[in-house]
């Protein structure tokens, strides 16, 4: 009986350390994608704390990734992309809740409902990108610099969707629809193109590989 409670408190805590590394360290291929996402570039070893137990230090060895910009360069874009995400939100909010007739018409309603999302993605994304102004890590630059990338970009698809619904449901409704639907397709591709400028800033920014000092821990195993 103890020796089955014994196994069943090491199969406990096995399952614990499983779910807190994704795997462990002598196995890394079975690490969970997320987790070498996030921690590509660093190097894991055990060790065991005064307490006696083992846990996992990670020290990150891999190559930093830094914007070819002079720093104050790198806040002035920051600024902009802060400009262009709330002038682009404000536009697209400003036009889907007009009490106009393109905004009864399902086929722009649904476009606008992506949009939401995608504005949620992107302002996510940018909480995180403004503060960091210096050298990023792997896993970083995968996290912030790509998916700020595609986020405003997609934003920026889902206004211009919304746009062309808007100007579909003024050709449809010539005899009836008025001038306001024009002015909200000129609105949703307005904030389209600010959310646009965005991603294609970024996409244009240059990144230099730099060296790390740091020094991998004996016996560490560095996650790829």
């Amino acid at each position: 009986m103890l020796d089955s409670w014994k196994h069943r408190m090491a199969e406990r805590a096995k399952r614990k350390e499983l779910q807190y590394t994704g795997g462990t360290p002598e196995t890394a291929s079975f690490h969970r994608q997320a987790y070498h996402r996030h921690f590509e570039g660093y190097t894991e070893v055990k060790r065991v704390d005064e307490r006696g137990r083992t846990v996992i230090e990670r020290v990150y060895t891999g190559k930093y990734y830094e914007p070819e910009l002079a720093p104050h360069r790198r806040l002035t874009l920051r600024m902009f992309y802060v400009i262009f995400f709330l002038g682009g939100t404000a536009l697209f909010l400003f036009c889907a809740t007009r009490t106009v007739p393109c905004n009864t018409a399902p086929y722009v309603n649904l476009f606008q409902a992506l949009a939401v999302p995608m504005l949620l993605w992107c302002a996510y994304v940018l909480v995180f990108y403004l503060p960091a102004t210096g050298k990023l890590t792997i896993g970083e630059y995968n996290s912030l610099h790509k998916p700020l990338i595609r986020a405003s970009t997609l934003t920026a698809l889902c206004m211009w969707l919304a746009g062309a619904g808007a100007l579909a449901c003024f050709i449809l409704h010539l005899e009836t629809g008025t001038i306001s639907d024009l002015l909200c397709a000129a609105g949703f591709a307005g904030g389209g193109a600010l959310m646009f400028l965005i991603g294609l800033m970024e996409n244009h920014l240059e990144y230099a590989m730099a060296a790390n000092e740091a020094k991998p821990p004996e016996d560490g195993i560095e996650i790829e």
